[in-house]
C-alpha cells in the first residue's frame, strides 16, 4: 500500500504542471505538455487547418472553399481549458479518480470552434444551387380548353445538415475535410394520376379571362395565360390540389404590367444665385407596385370559383429623396459656396450637336447630390432618344462615326468630369474616347465618353454636405458649377503628358450604293492618335 501510495504521489507531483497522460484534443495528443507548450501546439495545428481547403466531391463536380472564408475559427484558450483541467480541478476525490483513469484509458476532448458559421451555411446553399436537381411534380397546362399532363421527374439533393456536421467533425480533428458526397434521391409528391384527377377542375378554373385593375387601368389575363400558371401541390392534410405558380405570375407582371404603371420619383431641382437657393422644379412622387405582394394576391384570387371582377391592386407612393424642404431648411444641407467648376467650348458644332448639348445640360441642371451618393451621368440624361428631345448627330461607335440620337452629349460628360475633379470628388467610372476629338482639346486626354447604357461617367460626393450641380450654356460653351461647402481639400491636376503619337493609317473607302458612281465624300477626316497620362 505504501509503495502504491508513494508511486501515485510521485506521478501526481510529476504532472502537477503538465497535461495528464492519454489526454487528446481531437486526434492530437497533449500528454505531458505544459500549458504554454500545449497552447503553442494547438495554435500551430489550428492555423494549418484553417489555411487549408474544404473539398466536396459530388458526382463529377469537385467544389472547394478556403476554410478561412467559411467562418471556421478555433478558440485556442477555450479548447485547451477542458483538457488542462482534467485531473487538475474539482474536488480532491474527482482529481484522484481522473488521474488514475489517465494511467489506463484515453480521454478525448474536442476543440472549440467559434467564428461565423453562417458563412459555412451560405456556402452550402450555393453548393446546393449548383448541384441539386430539383424534383418535378406532375403538373397540368391548360391550352385552348384542354388539359395536358406534364410528367413528374425524380430529383436529387445534397443533405446540407449532414455535410455541415461532417465538415465540423473534420475540424474537430484539426483537419480540413475532403468529402465524398452522395446526393439523396427525392421523389415527386404529385403523380400523373393526381394530375389526371385534377384536369377537369383545372379546365374549369382557367375557362374565363381574369380582369385586373390598377388605379383604373385595366389588364386582361386570357385563359391560355392562366393555363400556363397552374401548379399542382400535395398538402399532407388536403392531398393534391391546384394552386398557381407565383414565380410565373411575378415574371408576367414584371414584363407586361410594371413598365406601364410604375414611375420613378423625380427629385426637386434648384438654382443657386447671389448666395441663395431657389426652387427650379418641384419634386414629383413616384408610384411603385409591390410585385411580390401582388403576385400572391392574384394567385389566391385565381383559386376561387367566384372571383372579383375586376380584381384591384393598389399602387404604393414613393417619395422623392430631394424635395422642396431643402429650400426651407437650406442651412442643414451646406449648399453655400462654389467648390468646383469647369467650362468647355463646342465652337464649330452643328446645330443638332448644339441642341443636344443644351438639352443634356438642362437635364442635369439643378440636381442635388447627397453626401455619399454616386452620380450617374447616363441616369440623369434621361432616355437618349427623340422622345426626350434629342436629335440625331454623329457619335463614335466602334471604329467609325455614325449619326445617332444624342450625338454631342460627351461634351456634357467631359465638362462634368472636369468639374467633379475641380471639386476634389472621387471619380468611380470614367472612359476616354477611342480616338481624339478636337472639341475636348486642349487639354489632350482629359475627356469622358458616355453611351447608354455603358460606358458611363460616375463620381461620388465624398464630402459631408450636399452638392448642387448647376449648368449654363452661353454662346458656344457649356459650364458646370458645383456648389457645396469647402472642407479644406486641395486639388492638384497635372498637365497631360502626350506620348506614343500614332499617325493615321491608309484611307478606308466604304462603298455606298446610294451615291452616284465615281463620287466621293468624307465621313471622317484623318488625324493622329496619341496616348496621354495626367495625375489627379
Amino acid at each position: 500500500v505504501f509503495v502504491l501510495f508513494a508511486g501515485f504521489a510521485g506521478y501526481a507531483y510529476a504532472y502537477r504542471e503538465k497535461v495528464l497522460p492519454n489526454v487528446f484534443l481531437g486526434d492530437m495528443s497533449l500528454s505531458g505538455l505544459s500549458y504554454k507548450e500545449a497552447e503553442n501546439k494547438i495554435s500551430t495545428v489550428a492555423a494549418e487547418a484553417t489555411e487549408d481547403k474544404v473539398v466536396l466531391h459530388i458526382g463529377e463536380k469537385t467544389l472547394e472553399e478556403e476554410a478561412s472564408t467559411l467562418g471556421l475559427e478555433y478558440d485556442i484558450e477555450g479548447s485547451l481549458l477542458e483538457a488542462w483541467q482534467f485531473g487538475h480541478s474539482g474536488s480532491f476525490g474527482n482529481r484522484v479518480r481522473q488521474k488514475i483513469r489517465a494511467l489506463f484509458r484515453r480521454s478525448y476532448f474536442f476543440p472549440h470552434i467559434s467564428g461565423d458559421l453562417t458563412k459555412t451555411d451560405s456556402w452550402l446553399e450555393k453548393v446546393a444551387l449548383e448541384v441539386d436537381d430539383p424534383v418535378q411534380n406532375a403538373n397540368l397546362e391548360v391550352r385552348d380548353g384542354n388539359a395536358y399532363i406534364v410528367e413528374p421527374e425524380n430529383g436529387a439533393e445534397i443533405n446540407k445538415n449532414d455535410i455541415r456536421k461532417r465538415i465540423l467533425d473534420g475540424f474537430h480533428r484539426f483537419s480540413a475535410p475532403d468529402l465524398m458526397v452522395e446526393p439523396e434521391v427525392t421523389y415527386p409528391q404529385v403523380t400523373s394520376d393526381d394530375a389526371r384527377n385534377l384536369s377537369e377542375k383545372a379546365i374549369s378554373l382557367t375557362g374565363e379571362q381574369f380582369n385586373l385593375s390598377i388605379e383604373g387601368r385595366g389588364f386582361v389575363f386570357y385563359p391560355n395565360v392562366l393555363g400556363k400558371w397552374i401548379k399542382l401541390v400535395n398538402d399532407s392534410d388536403a392531398g393534391p390540389r391546384i394552386t398557381y405558380d407565383e414565380g410565373k405570375i411575378r415574371a408576367y407582371i414584371e414584363s407586361n404590367i410594371v413598365p406601364k404603371v410604375v414611375s420613378a420619383p423625380k427629385d426637386a431641382k434648384f438654382s443657386f444665385a447671389n448666395g441663395t437657393i431657389q426652387l427650379l422644379q418641384p419634386s414629383v412622387a413616384g408610384k411603385n407596385l409591390n410585385i411580390e405582394k401582388g403576385a400572391r394576391a392574384i394567385a389566391e384570387e385565381l383559386q376561387k370559383e367566384e372571383r372579383t371582377s375586376p380584381f384591384k391592386l393598389e399602387m404604393e407612393s414613393v417619395s422623392a429623396k430631394i424635395n422642396e424642404e431643402l429650400v426651407r431648411n437650406v442651412g442643414r444641407y451646406g449648399i453655400k459656396e462654389l467648390i468646383g467648376s469647369a467650362t468647355t467650348s463646342f465652337s464649330g458644332s452643328s446645330s443638332s450637336r448644339v441642341h443636344n448639348i443644351r438639352t443634356g445640360a438642362q437635364f442635369i441642371n439643378g440636381i442635388v447630390l447627397p453626401p455619399g451618393e454616386e452620380f450617374s451621368t447616363i441616369k440623369h440624361l434621361g432616355s437618349i432618344d427623340g422622345a426626350s428631345g434629342y436629335l440625331q448627330e454623329l457619335v463614335i461607335k466602334e471604329d467609325r462615326t455614325v449619326p445617332e440620337f444624342g450625338g454631342g452629349l460627351c461634351q456634357v460628360s467631359t465638362t462634368l468630369f472636369r468639374a467633379a475633379m475641380d471639386s476634389g470628388l472621387k471619380i468611380t467610372e470614367r472612359h476616354n474616347h477611342s480616338y481624339r476629338v478636337s472639341y475636348y482639346e486642349p487639354p489632350v486626354g482629359m475627356d469622358a465618353t458616355i453611351y447608354s447604357p455603358k460606358p458611363d461617367l460616375r463620381f461620388v460626393n465624398n464630402t459631408s454636405h450636399h452638392i448642387l450641380i448647376q449648368s449654363a450654356v452661353s454662346g458656344r460653351s457649356v459650364t458646370f458649377n458645383f456648389y457645396g461647402t469647402k472642407d479644406g481639400r486641395r486639388v492638384e491636376i497635372s498637365n497631360p503628358e502626350i506620348y506614343a503619337v500614332s499617325e493615321p493609317g491608309e484611307i478606308i473607302y466604304v462603298d455606298d450604293p446610294t451615291m452616284e458612281p465615281g463620287t466621293e465624300r468624307y465621313l471622317e477626316r484623318a488625324h493622329a492618335g496619341a496616348k496621354t497620362v495626367f495625375y489627379y
